[in-house]
């Protein structure tokens, strides 16, 4: 079992260590047996290394007592010693973890059920505990079970979602645990409360079984706040997207439902720890192997390929990171040299991060393409439309404002399918916008809009 790093929990560990429970008392109470107390008298007040021998003679059946014991007792106390000697007990012995499968199936399954009814407690530290122990658990299952996957996400998800910055930290780790797990990373995308793909993109599957979680979405805003982070948690919040992005489904639709790409991008831009880049290239990396044709087209958006090109000019000491970034630059400058103008403008249109790139002045461009927005029932007019009522970023305003004046003045059809659409109220709306770039845009879209003739 691993150790999870956290001071407030730390802390807690030891203050309960060197609180004396009255087993004696509680054996005279008929609350555990003469065989329970001469195994707790065996351990007690005890040094680290006098535990450990007395645990590696008889592993199975410390396994069997610490089972018991929280099956039985309900005191608070008695609780949280030993969930905190069941975790030292399993700290980072994996043959004592494999002795926990090793039980009869039914057996098995109930120490599982047993360990999680906890989960749930009014006690912070009972339920912290019993949180970390289950996803160490399934986290070293070579096979866990569905239900056992799909329970853990949401008691995770609760402690990732806390406003408590001790459960946040070890709600992260201990979904760094339990994400080695394929059927976990299906359940943390399943489980999400998402059901509106991000601007531009459409529905998957995924969002009509899901089980309103929330993990993902919680992950996501880790990601947005990336730069606020410190080291440690910034690699952390990585690794779970490592760990997702091996998932072939959640590589290909990640970035059109929560946008992951520029966001995974701008937090390896700002990146200090070389761990940290290694960590962030590699999801990088396994998004654009597992689904290139909808993932390096929004990485060229993002500004990935000259971040790329940059990093790669440093000296790093991780091979792996230099191999992946070498990769990474011939995928993308590759799929660069193969992008028309009206290729990139659509893939920057779909991501819905609209910047001044170059396409969008330019008259000549528009003069080609601007009928090309009336494909697929309008889709491309329909996103711009919906950015001028969604978006909160200025720019993606200003942009699309930009745009639809483009669109009306060189299509044809353009007024009247513009209107139609509802974007004269979207983009008059602007014109009282506080950014001047926004409100300059609106007011050229608006009379555009009044002052083009109807087509016939």
């Amino acid at each position: 079992m691993s150790t999870f790093h956290n001071a407030w929990l730390d802390e807690q560990d030891y203050r309960i260590r060197l609180k004396e429970i009255p087993w004696e008392g509680y054996q005279r109470a008929s609350l555990l047996s003469t065989d329970d107390l001469i195994l707790l008298q065996a351990i007690s007040g005890t040094q680290k290394l006098r535990r450990e021998t007395v645990w590696t003679d008889d592993p199975e059946t410390y396994i069997g007592l610490y089972i018991r014991l929280l099956s039985g007792l309900t005191r608070t106390d008695c609780l949280q010693s030993i969930l905190l000697q069941l975790g030292d007990f399993l700290e980072d012995k994996e043959n004592r973890i494999e002795l926990l499968r090793k039980l009869h199936p039914s057996e098995a399954a109930s120490s599982y059920l047993i360990i999680s009814r906890h989960k749930d407690s009014s006690d912070q530290y009972i339920r912290i505990k019993s949180i970390s122990l289950l996803a160490i658990i399934i986290g070293a299952d070579p096979g866990p079970s569905k239900e056992a996957s799909h329970a853990i996400v949401p008691a995770i998800g609760q402690l990732v979602q806390s406003e408590d910055g001790n459960e946040q930290e070890i709600g992260i780790q201990c979904l760094d645990q339990v994400l080695k797990q394929p059927s976990v990373r299906r359940a943390v995308w399943h489980g999400d409360d998402r059901s509106e793909p991000s601007q531009g993109a459409p529905a998957t599957s995924a969002d009509s079984q899901s089980t309103k979680s929330g993990l993902l979405s919680s992950l996501i805003k880790l990601l947005k706040a990336g730069s606020k982070l410190n080291s440690q948690m910034q690699y952390r919040v990585g690794f779970c997207f490592w760990l997702l992005s091996f998932d072939t489904d959640i590589a290909a639709n990640l970035n059109k439902k929560y946008g992951a790409i520029p966001l995974l991008t701008e937090l390896t831009r700002v990146a200090v720890k070389e761990k940290v880049t290694r960590v962030l290239i590699a999801t990088l990396r396994n998004l654009a192997a597992k689904a290139p044709d909808v993932n390096l087209g929004p990485m060229l958006v993002a500004g990935d390929l000259p971040l790329i090109q940059n990093l790669a000019s440093r000296k790093w000491s991780d091979e792996e990171l230099k191999e992946d970034l070498q990769w990474l630059k011939e995928q993308l400058q590759e799929a660069k040299n193969k992008m028309t103008t009206y290729d990139e403008y659509s893939t920057e249109l779909e991501s819905g991060l609209l910047r001044w790139s170059p396409p969008h002045t330019s008259d000549k461009f528009w003069t080609q393409n601007a009928e090309k927005l009336n494909g697929k029932d309008y889709q491309q007019l329909r996103i711009i439309i919906r950015l001028l009522s969604e978006s909160e970023d200025p720019v993606v305003l200003a942009v699309a404002a930009n745009d639809l004046s483009k669109y009306v003045k060189y299509c044809d059809t353009g007024k009247r399918a513009a209107e139609r659409l509802g974007a004269k109220t979207s983009v008059m709306k602007l014109m009282s916008h506080s950014n001047p770039d926004v409100k300059y845009w609106a007011l050229v879209s608006v009379q555009q809009l009044i002052t083009q003739s109807w087509a016939v």
